[in-house]
């Protein structure tokens, strides 16, 4: 199993910010919006008030001035082109996204990939409202952990980010009883950084049978 991020990692750029700026070319309406939108960001990144979910919500909300299902499909048509090559040469038929961009946004490009499996931000096609809290930093471990985790987990990830909070986030119950690790570096000019392909290989086993064998 490998485990991406999807902007940023298998995408060129931000797939929501593309998709925002693709939908104000077609409705000029959502530009009513910008002075609610400059007082919500201004809010959450300037004066550290309110949650992430509650900016994007906000944000999100140019999507009551737009036709969703068709513009999102016209945006895919248009912006297929920006999924890196590296991922098209080495994708695998049991590849997990994990991202904080909406679903409904990433499942019609993860379909035309054979992506089965999709974990992103429960967001409303029409009002912008989400359901649950946006899928961003730790809420990404929690939700991967929530899907796939059982009580041997054998895994490959490509993301460092996420690399990192799996190791820090590791709960009560499971302890991390092999780690092998192997970093791979080579220059890029995906987003302005080295790519680093990361290898984690882990296995998991609950307290429970620790204290049986001991």
């Amino acid at each position: 199993m490998n485990v991406y991020d999807f902007d940023k990692t298998i995408y060129y750029g931000d797939s929501t910010a593309d998709f925002y700026l693709f939908c104000l070319k077609r409705h000029k309406k959502i530009l009513t919006l910008a002075p609610s939108l400059l007082g919500a960001f201004l809010k959450f990144y300037v004066f550290k008030r309110g949650t992430k979910t509650e900016f994007k919500e906000k944000m999100y909300r140019f999507l009551t001035f737009c036709d969703t299902e068709k513009d999102v499909k016209d945006f895919w048509k248009e912006y297929i082109g920006n999924i890196k090559p590296f991922y098209l040469e080495q994708k695998e038929d049991d590849d997990v996204i994990i991202s904080a961009s909406p679903e409904f946004l990433l499942k019609p490009v993860c379909k035309r990939l054979k992506i089965k499996d999709l974990i992103a931000s429960k967001v409303d096609m029409q009002s912008g409202k989400y359901s649950g809290i946006n899928c961003h930093g730790k809420e990404k471990v929690k939700r991967f952990y929530e899907v796939f985790l059982t009580e041997k987990l054998i895994t490959s990830i490509r993301t460092v980010t996420v690399i990192h909070r799996l190791q820090r986030l590791l709960t009560r119950p499971l302890w991390l009883t092999e780690i092998k690790l192997k970093v791979g570096y080579s220059s890029n000019d995906f987003y302005g950084a080295d790519y680093c392909s990361v290898f984690l290989l882990s296995n998991l086993i609950s307290d429970k049978q620790k204290e049986q064998r001991t």
